[in-house]
C-alpha cells in the first residue's frame, strides 16, 4: 500500500522590515505603472506608523514570490487591498490564490473587518500590458476567489509626490459579514463603503466633483448591488480628470 505525499502549502507571512525594499523593487515595481506605485519611503512609513500591512508568499526555495498590501480603515471597519502582485515568472503556479486567501484569513482574524475589498482595473478601460498584466485575466482570478463587483465609478487617489489619480478602476468585494448582505447575498449595506471612500478622500473641503460624485453614488441608497465578476460592463467607468 502506497501513501501519497501531500504537496507543501506555500508559506504566507508578514513581510519583515528589511524585506519591504525587495517587495517594492522586485515585485511591485515590475507589476504596476510608476504613477500607480507609492514610493518605498512611503510604504515603509505607512507600515511603521499607519494601518498598512504587507504579507508575502514564498516559493519552494523560500524566496519572496509575491506580496499583498492592504490598508485598515478602523472607522469604517473596512480592509482595502491596495496591491496584489507576484514576481515576474511566478504567475500561473497557484501562488496568487494562496497569497490572497491566506492574507484575507489573517487580516480577518487580526481586524475582524465587516468588508474586505480590492481595487481592480476595469477591462473596458485598461488594455493588457506585457509587463503589468491583463485586466481580463486579473478579473477572472478575482472571480475564482468569489469576488463581486460594486457598481461605482471608482478611481484610485494619487499615491503622493504629485502622482495622478487612476481612473477606470473597480471595487471588488472579497469578504463581507453576513449581517451586511441581503437575503439572497446579491446586495450589501452601502454605509461602510461610503464611509471608507470618504476616509480615503481626506478632508471634505478638498473633494472635487469626481470625488463628491463617487461618494454620493455609494451613499445614495441603503444597499448596493453585488455584481457578478464576469459582468464588468455593468460597472460605470470613473475617470476623475
Amino acid at each position: 500500500m502506497s501513501t501519497q505525499i501531500a504537496e507543501p502549502h506555500p508559506v504566507v507571512e508578514v513581510a519583515s522590515v528589511p524585506e519591504l525594499s525587495v517587495v517594492h523593487a522586485e515585485i511591485l515595481s515590475p507589476s504596476f505603472p510608476a504613477h500607480e506605485l507609492m514610493t518605498l519611503e512611503r510604504l515603509q512609513d505607512e507600515v511603521e506608523h499607519g494601518d498598512t500591512s504587507v504579507r508575502v508568499v514564498r516559493d519552494d526555495e523560500g524566496n519572496l514570490a509575491g506580496a499583498a498590501i492592504a490598508t485598515w480603515y478602523l472607522e469604517a471597519r473596512v480592509l482595502l487591498i491596495d496591491y496584489l502582485a507576484l514576481r515576474p515568472g511566478q504567475r500561473g503556479a497557484g501562488l496568487g490564490g494562496a497569497l490572497l486567501s491566506s492574507s484575507i484569513e489573517a487580516w480577518a482574524e487580526e481586524h475582524d473587518p465587516c468588508i474586505v475589498i480590492a481595487e481592480v482595473e476595469h477591462p473596458d478601460h485598461h488594455d493588457a500590458h506585457p509587463q503589468h498584466g491583463d485586466p481580463e485575466a486579473r478579473l477572472r482570478f478575482y472571480a475564482r476567489q468569489g469576488a463581486r463587483l460594486l457598481p461605482l465609478p471608482y478611481f484610485t487617489p494619487g499615491v503622493g509626490d504629485g502622482k495622478p489619480r487612476t481612473g477606470g478602476m473597480m471595487l471588488a468585494v472579497l469578504h463581507a459579514h453576513p449581517s451586511l448582505l441581503g437575503d439572497d447575498a446579491n446586495e450589501i449595506d452601502s454605509e461602510p463603503i461610503a464611509t471608507v471612500l470618504h476616509l480615503q478622500a481626506g478632508e471634505e473641503d478638498t473633494h472635487d466633483a469626481a470625488r463628491t460624485e463617487l461618494i454620493a453614488a455609494a451613499a445614495a441608497n441603503p444597499t448596493l448591488p453585488l455584481l457578478r465578476a464576469d459582468r464588468p460592463g455593468d460597472v460605470p467607468i470613473g475617470i476623475p480628470d
